[in-house]
């Protein structure tokens, strides 16, 4: 039996951000299954481990930010969820403030903390060597880019829309004229992933992909669903992080995580 745990903390929707009151969706959804959730808490966090990440001149600006609280609460979601994930098939774990875009020295957007990086760096210090991310969010995770960039145990799989790749392929953005061909490149990324024999996989959903939200990209939650699926039949060899950020839909982000919640568990 598929083995699973959510993290989440009830105060990083608090902040006066769409982006985390959004989490509200959240909460709906998982009362829906009536599953229980660990808390951040679980594991002490130790905030040295950003300094791997980002300058600590960005910290303190961060430190700053009206909505520092519910950020680097966020980020202690994801340390906590990474460091659990030895234990499960797969964590589950919404977030706010933190994302792909942000860089070691600025943040942008909306991303003030890495939450994918931060996950890379404690899922290394566990003892997970390869790690590939699979990123469906509508921008280019361009602080993810640049953390990974030389790292030759790493796969980042982009869906922006934009097109490119490194010099060693493993480094691709995938362009797509509709969710059919969207569909069959997660299928093809996930096929190089299993290949590359990773020990984890990083789903960065961005719920901004969306079709309920601002973006170009509009993807269907059926989408969502058919990738959840394509994720499902490689979790049993591949312990599976899933990172749901972006977007400031409540309604959108109930009703993507009700859905990747029913297709992974049932």
């Amino acid at each position: 039996m598929m083995k699973f745990a959510i993290v989440y903390s009830p105060e990083i929707k608090e902040a006066n951000l769409a982006i985390s009151r959004r989490l509200i969706g959240f909460e709906r959804a998982i009362k829906s299954f009536n599953i229980k959730y660990v808390r951040p808490e679980t594991f002490e966090f130790d905030e040295s481990v950003l300094y791997e990440i980002h300058t600590r001149e960005m910290i303190e600006k961060v430190r700053r930010f009206f909505a520092s609280s519910s950020t680097f609460r966020s980020a202690w979601a994801v340390y906590t969820a990474a460091k659990l994930l030895k234990d499960f098939d797969f964590v589950f774990v919404p977030t706010s403030g933190t994302g792909h875009n942000a860089m070691r020295d600025r943040f942008k957007g909306y991303s003030f903390l890495n939450d994918v990086n931060l996950a890379i760096k404690v899922l290394r210090d566990s003892g997970f060597k390869r790690v590939s991310i699979l990123d469906t969010d509508s921008h280019h995770g361009d602080g993810v880019f640049e953390y990974i960039a030389y790292d030759r145990n790493s796969m980042y799989f982009c869906f922006c829309g934009k097109t490119g790749s490194s010099s060693d392929g493993k480094k691709i953005c995938f362009g797509f004229e509709d969710e059919e061909e969207y569909l069959e490149n997660v299928r093809e990324a996930l096929e190089t992933m299993e290949k590359f024999t990773s020990d984890v996989l990083i789903w960065y959903v961005g719920q901004d992909a969306h079709e309920g939200e601002l973006s170009d990209l509009n993807l269907s939650t059926e989408c969502f669903r058919k990738i959840t699926e394509l994720i499902k039949e490689r979790i049993e060899d591949t312990k599976t992080l899933i990172i749901l950020s972006g977007g400031s839909s409540e309604e959108v982000t109930e009703e993507l995580t009700y859905t990747i919640l029913r297709t992974l568990i049932g």
